[in-house]
């Protein structure tokens, strides 16, 4: 038996932190989108069951087609069973559509929800906003003899918190858990919760800005009934990724040097066509504050599709150079260097700022 464990689409999500209205809406789309790409591939490794353990909407507002969507989705893969327990970004929406729900959808109640998929295999799991309450651990009652998989949507503490969405080991310790199912925090963890269970949570399906970078998708069990046996992998899938890197042109003196560091910094993050990537530019060069930003855009910026330029570079200025230079930009470095009221810091400001607007190299 094969099971899909996912968490965290966050579908109609604003996007808007980052990008213009136009890709915006692509990207929402995409991540839509990305409900079904992952119902096809179930579809394709012959996975019976997809448990999506909470916050498969942003929020409570909802566009009408969003919701079409994801229904006739799971309608229309019905060979696949959908275990969808609410997060605390879902609106229970569905409460008014019950008469609508597809028959391969399956919810949970605020008490335990029990359901058995197979002679051996049992998943549950409750909907809750207290996961620090102990009274929820003590109502768990799972057999000893059955292959048990949990689903919750909150985030791991060795004791009891505070948080509501902190969910206690030591509660579920030697309640014949065999995987947690786990959803909440962005990013990938796994852990033991006693000899017998483990925790996993996936991470979110799509990154949807640099606080979410990495590799996202989701977690496929392989459970061999006849052994109890019980492993799961990793599988990537998200649609682009995400990246933030550190580009030093320290020294760099024209505008191929900086093109060939550009590459290089991208060819070693195997950043691809199409992934949303920030670089943030340091060090000193010649070439003023603004000017690499400029470049690097118009070089690289239809490559992926979102492109951030952050530069925190320095300029240097060789005065030497301009000693015998007798065009415009030459007359304004030598007036600077020449001002002795001015501090060496307060010069470089000051030719940075003049470059920019006299064609950038010094």
């Amino acid at each position: 038996m094969k099971i899909l464990h996912c968490a965290d689409l966050h579908i109609d999500s604003k996007m808007n932190t980052n990008f213009d209205s136009n890709k915006a809406e692509i990207r929402r789309n995409e991540v839509l989108y990305n409900f079904k790409r992952m119902a096809e591939y179930a579809r394709n490794h012959e996975i019976e069951t997809i448990m999506i353990a909470g916050d498969l909407f942003d929020t409570g507002i909802i566009h009408f087609s969003s919701l079409e969507f994801i229904l006739e989705t799971i309608q229309n893969y019905g060979e696949i069973n959908f275990f969808y327990l609410f997060g605390n970004h879902d609106a229970e929406f569905l409460s008014n559509i019950q008469h609508r729900l597809p028959d391969n959808l399956y919810l949970f109640e605020d008490t335990w929800t029990y359901y058995d998929i197979s002679k051996k295999v049992t998943i549950s799991g409750i909907l809750t906003k207290k996961y620090n309450d102990s009274s929820l651990y003590d109502t768990l009652e799972l057999e000893k003899d059955r292959i048990n998989l949990v689903l919750l949507h909150g985030m791991i503490e060795p004791v009891q918190s505070k948080n509501d969405y902190s969910i206690s080991i030591k509660g579920l310790k030697n309640k014949n858990i065999d995987y947690l199912a786990l959803g909440h925090i962005h990013t990938y963890s796994e852990g033991m919760i006693d000899a017998r269970g483990h925790y996993v949570n996936p991470g979110c399906l799509e990154g949807r800005g640099f606080d979410e970078m990495g590799e996202h998708g989701f977690v496929v069990l392989h459970i061999e009934e006849s052994s109890y046996e019980i492993q799961w992998e990793f599988v990537p899938f998200a649609k682009r990724k995400i990246f933030a890197v550190n580009l030093n042109v320290n020294g760099s003196g024209d505008a191929n040097d900086i093109f060939d560091r550009t590459s290089h910094c991208l060819i070693q993050n195997q950043i691809r066509h199409g992934d949303i990537v920030r670089i943030q530019v340091c060090g000193s060069c010649a070439i003023g504050y603004g000017v690499i930003q400029k470049l690097i855009q118009e070089r690289y910026g239809k490559d992926f599709f979102y492109l951030d330029v952050a530069d925190q570079t320095s300029i240097t200025v060789d005065y030497s150079k301009y000693m015998y230079d007798h065009t415009l930009k030459g007359e304004f470095i030598r007036t600077v260097y020449q001002d002795k009221e001015l501090s060496e810091q307060e010069k470089i400001q000051i030719i940075t700022c003049g470059i920019e607007r006299l064609g950038g190299v010094v």
